[in-house]
C-alpha cells in the first residue's frame, strides 16, 4: 500500500495507541513511532522526569520538533502523546501532513486501564481513585472536542484488544481506499 502522508494515532491516554499501533504498523508494513518513547530516548530521561524537570510546555516543543521530522516520512504509523493532538501548533501541523486516527474509548476503560500503571503518567501522579476519576474526566471533556476533528473515527471500548485492531485497521483501510 502507498501512502500518501504518515498515519498519527491520537486519544487520551491509555485509549491503545501504542499497543494497536504497534500491531497494525506491522500489518501495514510500515514503522512504528512512540512519540513519547521517541521524546524519551532522545533526551534519556523519562517523561515523568521530563515533565518534573523542565514542564509541560517544554515537552510539547519537543513533540512538535519531532513531528516536523517525521511529516517528510510516508511509511510509518506514529502514537502521538494523549495532548499532543489539542496542542493548537501540533495539531495544525498534524492536520496538513498527516492522516490523524482518533481510537476513542469511554472513560470507564479509561480509568481501569490509567489505574494500573498510574505512576508512569505526569499528569496523574498521587492520585487516588476519586482524583483519577475526576481527572479523566475533565481531560476527556478538554479534549474530545480536539480529537473529534481527526480523519477517522474509531470507536472502542468493550472489545478485546483482537476486536479493537481488526475495527481500527478495517476502518484505516476503508479510509485509505476512498481518499487515494
Amino acid at each position: 500500500m502507498i501512502l500518501s502522508q504518515p498515519i498519527v494515532f491520537v486519544g487520551m491516554m491509555g485509549c491503545g495507541k501504542t499497543s494497536i499501533g504497534r500491531v497494525i504498523a506491522e500489518k501495514l508494513n510500515l514503522e512504528f513511532f512512540d512519540t513519547d518513547k521517541e521524546i524519551e530516548n532522545n533526551l534519556d530521561l523519562s517523561i515523568k522526569e521530563i515533565f518534573e524537570n523542565y514542564g509541560e510546555q517544554f515537552f510539547r516543543r519537543k513533540e512538535y520538533s519531532l513531528f516536523e521530522v517525521l511529516k517528510t516520512k510516508r511509511k510509518i504509523l506514529i502514537s502521538a502523546g494523549g495532548g499532543s493532538f489539542c496542542e493548537q501548533k501540533i495539531h495544525t501541523l498534524i492536520k496538513k501532513n498527516f492522516i490523524s486516527v482518533w481510537l476513542d474509548v469511554n472513560e470507564k476503560t479509561i480509568f481501569y486501564r490509567l489505574r494500573r500503571n498510574q505512576a508512569k503518567r505526569p499528569l496523574l501522579k498521587g492520585m487516588d481513585e476519586r482524583e483519577l476519576r475526576i481527572k479523566i474526566n475533565n481531560l476527556m471533556i478538554e479534549r474530545n472536542d480536539c480529537y473529534s476533528k481527526a480523519d477517522i473515527k474509531v470507536k472502542l471500548s468493550d472489545q478485546t484488544i483482537s476486536e479493537s485492531i481488526n475495527k481500527t485497521y478495517s476502518k484505516i483501510i476503508n479510509y485509505l481506499s476512498k481518499n487515494r
